[in-house]
């Protein structure tokens, strides 16, 4: 089976769709030495990619990795028209990883990864970029024989909010991209000095409360936040980020995959009170590496961090503080946390992944 796997409907930045496409692609090239898979990548996503077997190729396409604006109609454009004519050669599969639009005329096999619904719930994005999507994830399910997702939660979401059979629908949980401690070595490594949190302006990552969490018992516990990601993105003001920053809380901004190793390692507890998530990766990475997790109690983060984290309703600053405190303040609970986590993030890895994306291709395939 040729396997056509298009990384254009990604930009080449370390986000969770990027560790999706990358992390999955190593795993496939691990597990799998039958099929044929040509990986399409701009020059960008080239440099990020390596393939060690002969039977992953890569396929460089002239698109440019930004602005969206002009990446997002040359990728249509492309995939739409001249995909057959550039890769030169039968299409058994084409896996889209994320959904673009997309109108199948040359009625190739095909399977899309829809990782949630937060676009139906105004989570992420503005009203067009919205509709965008929407256009996407219509298009691609009737363009596709079998649509994957990252959650039990996402895959009800899907069925619900697209109107289509859950049977069409196959669950392919994640895995962390960490390579995971002895316990403890888990343990040990856990005297830390500040909290980790993913920070954005998107609404479902609640980064405004979790500061102001922070602030309600930052003078408890000499503990700082630091938070990752694109600063400039949280629209504060050169003075109010000074402000913070002399308040403990510290903006790191974009990392590395190994960077942001370190930063765990470091880390206290990854504050992670998010108002909806398809799955949720963070929580894994953390409880692999030995980290306890504050999370929300809704979406698909109790059915990814199970019985190992301290749950909180996401929109009780008080909740989140208490937890906060908890994990700072109470060293047993905290060493409880970490063994629990660890338990949790074993029942994960990127080889199920990936055994379980073979086993779409091969049903749609047929």
């Amino acid at each position: 089976m040729t396997i056509v796997f298009s990384t254009l409907v990604s930009r080449a930045q370390e986000d969770g769709l990027f560790n999706y496409i990358v992390y999955l692609l190593k795993a496939l090239e691990k597990c799998d030495i039958q099929n044929r898979y040509i990986i399409l990548v701009n020059k960008e996503f080239d440099k990020r990619l390596k393939f060690k077997n002969s039977n992953f190729r890569k396929v460089i396409i002239n698109i440019p990795d930004s602005p969206k604006i002009i990446r997002r109609p040359l990728y249509f454009f492309w995939q739409t028209f001249l995909m057959p004519f550039k890769i030169k050669e039968n299409i058994d599969l084409l896996h889209l990883p994320n959904p673009i639009p997309f109108f199948n005329i040359y009625n190739i096999k095909t399977v899309v990864t829809i990782h949630d619904m937060a676009e139906y719930h105004g989570m992420r994005y503005n009203y067009f970029h919205r509709l965008y999507r929407k256009i996407a994830y219509i298009t691609c399910i009737r363009a596709s024989k079998s649509i994957i997702t990252v959650s039990k939660f996402s895959k009800n979401e899907i069925a619900n909010f697209l109107k289509i059979s859950k049977d069409k629908i196959k669950v392919t949980s994640l895995g962390s991209s960490f390579f995971k401690m002895k316990l403890k070595s888990a343990i040990k490594e856990n005297i830390k000095t500040y909290y980790l949190h993913f920070g954005s302006n998107l609404l479902n990552k609640n980064t405004d409360r979790v500061i102001k969490s922070y602030m309600k018992n930052r003078k408890d516990y000499s503990t700082k936040l630091y938070i990752i990601g694109d600063y400039k993105e949280l629209n504060f003001t050169d003075n109010e980020r000074f402000q913070l920053e002399k308040k403990g809380v510290l903006f790191i901004g974009y990392i590395s995959k190994k960077a942001l190793k370190d930063y765990y390692l470091g880390a206290l507890a990854l504050i992670y009170p998010s108002f909806y998530e398809g799955f949720g990766l963070p929580i894994l990475e953390a409880m692999s590496l030995g980290v306890p997790v504050i999370t929300s109690n809704r979406t698909s983060m109790p059915e990814v961090a199970g019985n190992a984290a301290l749950y909180v309703n996401p929109e009780s600053e008080s909740e989140i503080a208490e937890a906060m405190g908890e994990i700072a303040l109470n060293e047993k609970f905290r060493e409880y946390m970490v063994e629990e986590g660890y338990k949790q993030s074993k029942k994960y890895n990127w080889n199920k992944t990936a055994i379980k994306t073979l086993n779409v291709y091969e049903k749609a395939h047929f």
